[in-house]
Parts: C-alpha cells; structure tokens; sequence
C-alpha cells in the first residue's frame, strides 16, 4: 500500500517543489551575504571612530607631558596654565590608561585610501 501523499506527487509537482526549494535556498544565502557585508562596513566605521580616539588620546598625552615639562613648580604652573598640576597628572595617568587599552587596533589598516571619501 502506497500512503497517500506520495500518490499525490506526480513529476509537476515534486519539480516545482525541488526549483522552490533552489529558490529559498538562494534568497537565504543571498541575505546572510548581505548581513555579513552590512556588518563588515559597521566594523570598519567602528574601527575608524576608535583610532580617530587613539589619535586624539596621542596629541593630548604629548601635549600633557609639555605643560608638565615646561612648568615642573607646582605654584608656576598653576599660574601659567590655571588649573592643578595634580589634576592633570591625573588626566593625563587616565589618558595613558586608555591609550593602553586601545594599543591592540590595527589603525594603519583602518585608513581611508586615496580617493575614498
């Protein structure tokens, strides 16, 4: 005895199911595709925001230590620059800290090439 569901497949049938199959397989390849390549973009934005931090966290440290340099009396540089000497060691400690944190980014690769906006 046949069951009755194979009864009910003739070759139009199981043909139309095989091409509908393809198809849904396509469109589920074609948007992991897609995803992948929107999440490959929001990695590179990603990377270009932190390096522009690493950046500014360089020209901030150097800029640091020349006032620290500059003014080493605790009075004369309080003068000169008009806030403590203490509270920009401590700035400039946190600064390094994250610094540290972001040394790992590869931000030489992060860089637009020429002719990229």
């Amino acid at each position: 005895m046949v069951p009755p569901l194979v009864k009910r497949v003739n070759g139009k049938t199981l043909a139309a199911a095989l091409v509908g199959g393809i198809v849904a397989w396509f469109a589920i390849f074609g948007y992991v595709l897609y995803d992948q390549h929107q999440r490959t973009d929001q990695n590179a934005t990603a990377l270009m925001a932190l390096c522009a931090q690493r950046h500014d966290l360089d020209q901030r440290i150097a800029s640091s230590e020349f006032l620290l340099e500059q003014y080493p009396s605790p009075i004369a540089f309080r003068r000169a620059v008009g806030i403590p000497r203490p509270l920009l060691e401590q700035s400039l400690r946190q600064n390094k800290a994250t610094r540290t944190n972001l040394a790992i980014l590869d931000c030489e690769a992060a860089e637009p090439t020429k002719g990229s906006p």
